[in-house]
């Protein structure tokens, strides 16, 4: 019999027991159960079984974490059947039950729900489902929505598209165990976009003791904004694995190797790199290689690189948006100094052909896309006519025709191809009616307006420029319907209040005129209802009084005109309205007269600040809205000279405003003088009041570059806005604006001067501008004997542009000479373009008047 024997089974002297300890200590939970399940068949013992029970638990979880959750249930039948006796076993039987997906959320006897009992537990699931969804029971549906939503939104961060990413995340409360991960993604994309302040105002309120809180600080350590031991969380373990996951990616090396070609702009290796990347990942990372050439092209017309983007071309697959590169051959055109306009609208219309005919976007999107290219065309168009404008400013005078009314003309065709394609596009709208407006075609502007109205009923601010545009050409019916709308709209806005009151005193003196004598006096109640805060009340008595004089019922007229005098010192301001709605309304020729002397005989009397500030008053809105009528001219002559009787008054600050803004608008060079001496006044006596120094700054920079203070202007529009921000009665919208502008350019005007007057002097041996110094003197001794170019008002209205003309002839009348000689001096360098330029004023309140234009302008206006 051989000496040798197999030695099998348990060595002699082994524990069982022990081992099954020491390996439920390490973590090996199955081979523990194992060991424990066989100790306790051979030996029952109370301890064993306290050992069994603990491996059973033990491997519960083990295999719920890995998602195996059937042999999970079935381990779980297990250790029911067998009984469990261990306290600390039985504490986690109810744990243990939930993570199986064996306790339903809601109990059918319609007890606590299983998630308020248990906050930590649902805490615990959702962080499980975002890395394993599959681990997480089926039954639990609350928990696999919102955990849907998050991998979604996470999806859509790593894809760039943002947008994308914030709407499945407004979807989860705050109150939901989703709402850290909501945060983490937030800071996410901020990460990526390289706003770390925001990305860390988002994760610096995640829990502590969550996992997006560790990934988060894992990637500012890694990233160089947070040190280690600063981190609230040990991030060595998730370093380790970031780095390894990146060093074991292919693409890193050749991402690393092609940003080094980028930044050190060496173009030609760079596209050999992503030939070889587009070869070998093109495929694998579709997604990578079209973010790259995103990048790569943008950069290459950012610098006006042609050879570049026909080499990209030749390498890349073309942008998801751009299937035949027309986009990007159009912007670079765009940026380009050598290419041309017709280059640029060439490629642009097929870029417009591309969306029609392909697939790459959904058909809803594609009119919007085509709407938003047109409306660039017309952009482009627009830039072009002022280019040509201000290039060739003589075209016209010495024989040129200019190209600017065929660019205006294709701007126009542009703005209406992309009206077809997105009759949405409301600011192609907007910016087509401009372009008629600067070229004094407010009938197509109306239409304009009008077919705006029908895509988007509700815009106030048409609403309110068709009314203001029918009560301009005497058309109050017509206006009628938008002023209502624009009440609907804004019932309390100020605007409304004004147009309101504009809309029915044009009716009254509509129906008036026609007769209609019970239809003007309900637009009187209606008006007297709703007049704006500043009306002044005995306006109301003279408009009630025109019309009862038109009906001929003299005596009621004389009740309202008695009751309008009664609520004035001084019934000068009344004399002179009546003279008006005379004028107005039609009224019988004697009456006319006679309020026509009345006027003339009151206003040589006593100067009283509160009637110069009615009278003021009144004539404002016409003379700043142009509006003319029979007499305007004599009651402005005759208010003028008694302002310049009103020197040594003491003034009301209501008053004293109301005199100044009508002096700036009325701008007659007899009464400058008086103007500055008032406007002194003004800032002297009232230094919380901001108009007396705006108009101060005003009239300091319109006297030119040369005779501007410059350090003074600035003080006055600084002090203007100060005041503006306590004062009873502040600056419009749109004088603070024009303030702040004001600043900005007296600024850059004091500096261009003192870089030319401190630019260091020239060396006295230098003979470099002898020649050019002898050529000044001949020139010089030229223009001597010259009497000037000589043009007339004829040659300036072909020669100037359109938008410009209004322009120079209120500078002509501004500093008391003619248009061409203003013209003249402009050639001959006396007067530069800076001093033809203003800055725009308060825009005037309104009047005891409607509002009326002239009707030769609509006639101009035609097409």
């Amino acid at each position: 019999m051989s000496k040798k024997r197999k030695h099998g089974g348990v060595k002699q002297g082994f524990d069982l027991f022990e081992r099954a300890q020491r390996e439920l200590a390490k973590g090996n939970v199955k081979d523990a159960l194992r060991d424990a399940k066989v100790c306790y068949r051979e030996a029952p013992a109370p301890e064993r079984r306290l050992l069994l029970e603990q491996a059973y638990s033990a491997r519960i979880e083990q295999l719920q974490k890995a998602g195996l959750h059937d042999q999970a249930q079935h381990t779980f039948g297990e250790l029911t059947e067998l009984g469990v006796t261990a306290p600390d076993v039985q504490a986690k039987l109810p744990r243990l039950r939930i993570l199986l997906g064996l306790t339903a959320p809601t109990p059918a006897g319609g007890g606590a729900n299983l998630w308020d009992e248990n906050p930590e537990l649902l805490i615990e699931l959702a962080d499980q489902a975002v890395f394993h969804p599959q681990q997480v029971p089926a039954k639990y549906v609350e928990i696999h929505h919102d955990c849907q939503r998050i991998r979604a939104a996470l999806e859509a961060v790593e894809r760039g598209d943002d947008t994308a990413a914030s709407e499945p995340l407004n979807a989860i409360s705050r109150r939901s165990p989703y709402a850290d991960w909501k945060l983490f993604i937030r800071g996410l994309s901020a990460f990526y976009a390289s706003d770390v302040e925001r990305a860390r105002a988002n994760w610096d309120r995640l829990e502590p003791k969550r996992p997006a809180l560790q990934i988060a600080q894992t990637l500012l350590v890694h990233s160089g904004h947070l040190t280690a031991d600063k981190a609230t969380v040990n991030v060595a373990h998730g370093l380790r694995r970031l780095e390894y996951a990146v060093e074991s990616d292919p693409v890193r090396e050749q991402i690393k190797t092609m940003g080094e070609h980028f930044q050190a702009g060496q173009w030609s290796s760079l596209f050999h790199a992503f030939r070889s990347f587009c070869q070998r990942f093109g495929k694998t990372h579709a997604t990578l290689t079209e973010r790259i050439t995103d990048m790569l092209w943008k950069q290459v017309i950012r610098d006006q690189r042609m050879d570049p983007l026909k080499r990209l071309i030749r390498i890349a697959p073309p942008p998801p948006l751009d299937p035949l590169w027309n986009r990007a051959h159009a912007l670079w055109s765009e940026h380009s100094s050598h290419s041309t306009y017709e280059a640029t609208e060439k490629y642009w219309l097929a870029y417009v052909k591309d969306l029609s005919q392909g697939s790459f976007l959904p058909p809803e999107e594609r009119g919007i896309a085509a709407g938003l290219v047109c409306q660039r065309m017309a952009k482009m168009a627009v830039a072009a006519a002022h280019d040509e404008e201000a290039h060739r400013p003589f075209s016209g005078f010495y024989g040129n025709d200019s190209y600017a009314a065929e660019f205006r003309q294709e701007a126009v065709d542009y703005y209406q191809q992309s009206i077809r394609h997105a009759p949405q596009l409301r600011s192609a709208y907007e910016e087509l009616a401009k372009l008629h407006l600067e070229s004094d075609e407010q009938t197509w502007a109306v239409k304009v307006y009008q077919a705006l109205l029908k895509q988007f009923p509700d815009d106030y601010e048409t609403h309110v420029w068709l009314a203001n545009y029918h009560l301009e050409d005497d058309k109050p019916d017509k206006a009628e319907r938008y002023s209502r709308e624009a009440q609907r709209l804004k019932p309390r806005d100020p605007v409304t209040v004004a147009l309101m009151w504009s809309q029915r005193m044009a009716m009254m003196r509509l129906c008036a005129k026609n007769r209609k004598f019970v239809m003007a006096r309900q637009e009187w109640e209606l008006l007297r209802q709703s007049a704006p805060p500043d009306t002044e009340a005995y306006w109301l008595d003279l408009l009630r009084a025109a019309v009862e004089y038109k009906a001929n019922n003299v005596e009621e007229a004389e009740k309202y005109v008695a009751a309008a005098k009664a609520k004035l010192q001084d019934p000068t301001p009344i004399w002179m309205i009546m003279h008006t709605h005379a004028a107005r309304y039609g009224l019988k020729r004697e009456v006319k007269n006679d309020f026509g002397n009345r006027f003339k005989a009151a206003i040589e009397g006593p100067c009283c600040s509160e009637t110069a500030g009615q009278l003021t008053k009144v004539l404002l809105p016409f003379v700043a809205k142009q509006i003319k009528y029979t007499g305007l001219a004599t009651h402005q002559r005759l208010v003028l000279a008694y302002l310049q009787r009103c020197q040594k008054l003491t003034w009301n600050v209501d008053d004293l405003r109301q005199v100044v803004n009508f002096l700036t608008v009325a701008d007659s060079w007899r009464h400058r003088a008086l103007r500055d001496q008032l406007l002194a006044v003004g800032c002297a006596r009232f230094p919380q009041e901001p108009t007396f120094p705006f108009l101060a700054g005003r009239v300091a920079i319109e006297r030119g570059p040369l005779s501007t203070d410059f350090a003074k202007a600035r003080n006055l529009f600084e002090q203007a806005l100060k005041s503006n921000e306590t004062a009873t009665h502040p600056l419009t919208a749109e004088a603070v604006k024009a303030a702040k502008s004001a600043i900005s350019m007296l600024d850059q005007t004091a500096e261009m001067q003192r870089s030319m007057f401190f630019a260091g002097p020239l060396d006295d041996d230098d003979d470099e501008y002898d020649d050019i110094d002898e050529f000044d003197e001949e020139y010089e001794d030229s223009r001597e004997g010259s009497a000037g170019v000589g043009l007339d008002e004829a040659d300036l209205k072909q020669i100037v542009p359109p938008f410009m003309l209004e322009m120079f002839k209120n500078a002509a009348a501004s500093i008391g000479i003619s248009l061409p000689e203003l013209a003249d001096r402009l050639l001959s360098g006396e007067l530069s373009p800076a001093d033809i330029l203003g800055v725009p004023g308060i825009p005037p309140p309104h009047g005891p008047f409607e509002r009326q234009g002239s009707k030769k302008k609509k006639k101009a206006s035609q097409r």
